[in-house]
């Protein structure tokens, strides 16, 4: 009898310390766990109705709540994920690629190495080929009309880790499709052909690669390293230099040395959410920057559209003290470091945006320049070819096009009940998309070879 006691006491104690390990957590000041990396969405309990009682959804989100919010979750996961990597070398992340030789790649660069991301676009490289063509050549036309207005752009083509260090790719035993185009070899052959003012970091750094004293990609992270980010950069002031014909301020770049992983050099790694540090094969370099005293160089004005790559260089160059003003178009989305617009939906008057800054840059790398500028190209050459009320007059007809097909209407209908949208809303979303997917349909002086000859008639001069 006393053993049964005691076996309940001892299993009514272990029941009590769970339920109450979240207080006890929350009050005890010394437990201050890492909090877990990724993306979470808050749990929240749904009201106690009987309606949300019937469907089980009361139940669902109360399930949820206590998966999210019970006790010492943080070091828990982290032990369990760090026991799975040891034991049986895997992870529940579902973007990040382990190697055997522990170098972490993020999933869609091994994917565009081995069988090209043409397959998430189109399965017939002719339809990819003609698509990159028309972007390119609307690009040649921006940097022309641009270019009246002394203003400049360029695109920066970002290498990929995969496309720098194929060798430390895992194994090819699940991607089995052939080959047959690769957007971040392409499109630099196009723009040679049409001159679009360009500079091929991949081609760069796969030149390099064997003669670098450092790693162009750190072991555990995404994207260039430290030193890479900080030789590109100061390559592509000195590119604006030649293209401008202007005095930038320019970068020193010190001697590099030896240190712990920093910030955002380790971003993979840090998306699994171990309990220990990976071993890395040699320790990261880094170097410090200094800017350059040049009483006679001008600080331009310079609006970036691309990737997540610039992050790495916002972490090393002091960019506020070499531009004027520097904005970030995050995939031609959200801006950044502009204290006018938060995002490019906000902007209603393109084309005089445009023209009061100086440099344009579209930076993609290799497994995001299938959607060059993310239809920025498009909205850029119309803004500044036609008026708004022009290109609004265009949007209403293919609206009605929409309106008048019951296939499109039930599809659009179908994808705005996913969005929680109105249909009318969706309508209209669709018709731009469709009018920067292929805007020379609708502008038929866009589909000649010759630059357009028409201005928007409210551009301030």
């Amino acid at each position: 009898m006393k053993k049964k006691i005691t076996y309940s006491g001892v299993l009514f104690t272990i029941l009590m310390v769970i339920f109450f390990l979240p207080m006890i957590q929350e009050h005890c000041r010394i437990f201050n766990f890492i909090p877990l990396n990724g993306v979470t969405q808050k749990a929240e309990i749904k009201p106690l109705t009987f309606e949300n009682y019937k469907s089980g959804k009361w139940q669902g989100s109360v399930e949820k709540y206590i998966s999210e919010n019970y006790g010492f979750r943080e070091p828990s996961i982290r032990l369990y994920n760090q026991f799975l990597w040891d034991v049986f070398r895997k992870t529940f992340s579902k973007t990040v690629v382990r190697n055997e030789d522990d170098w972490l790649f993020e999933k869609m660069f091994v994917q565009d190495y081995y069988e090209s991301l043409q397959y998430t676009y189109s399965d017939d490289p002719a339809v990819l080929k003609d698509k990159f063509t028309k972007e390119a050549k609307r690009l040649y036309f921006l940097q022309e009309i641009l270019k009246e207005y002394g203003k400049q752009i360029f695109v920066l083509v970002e290498p990929g880790k995969g496309e720098i260090y194929p060798e430390h790719l895992p194994k090819n035993k699940k991607y089995n499709r052939i080959k047959y185009l690769s957007a971040v070899d392409y499109y630099p052959h196009l723009f040679d052909s049409l001159h679009v003012n360009h500079i091929n970091v991949n081609t760069w750094f796969k030149q390099m690669k064997d003669t670098a004293s450092f790693n162009l990609y750190p072991q555990t992270g995404t994207h260039w390293s430290n030193i890479a980010a900080a030789y590109v950069t100061d390559s592509v002031i000195r590119y604006m230099e030649k293209l401008g014909d202007k005095n930038i301020t320019n970068i020193a770049i010190g001697k590099p040395y030896e240190s712990e992983n920093r910030k955002p050099d380790a971003d993979l790694e840090g998306l699994l959410n171990l309990q220990r540090d990976i071993h890395l094969d040699k320790p990261n370099q880094y170097v410090d920057i200094t800017i350059i005293p040049d009483s006679t160089a001008i600080h331009p004005r310079f609006v970036v559209v691309g990737d997540s790559y610039l992050w790495n260089v916002s972490y090393i160059v002091p960019l506020q003290k070499i531009f004027n003003k520097c904005t970030y178009w995050y995939y031609n989305s959200t801006i950044y470091w502009d204290s006018t617009y938060k995002s490019t939906s906000e902007i209603t008057d393109l084309a005089n945006v445009l023209l009061n800054t100086d440099y344009i840059m579209i930076s993609y790398c290799s497994a995001t320049i299938y959607n060059l500028g993310n239809n920025f190209i498009s909205k850029a050459l119309l803004s500044l070819c036609y008026s708004n009320d022009q290109i609004d007059s265009v949007v209403q007809s293919i609206e009605k096009e929409i309106m008048n097909s019951s296939e499109d209407m039930e599809d659009l209908k179908k994808k705005a009940r996913a969005k929680g949208m109105q249909i009318e809303d969706m309508v209209r979303e669709e018709s731009y998309n469709r009018l920067y997917q292929n805007p020379e349909k609708y502008f038929v002086e866009l589909s000649g070879n010759s630059i357009p000859l028409s201005r928007n008639k409210n551009i301030q001069k």
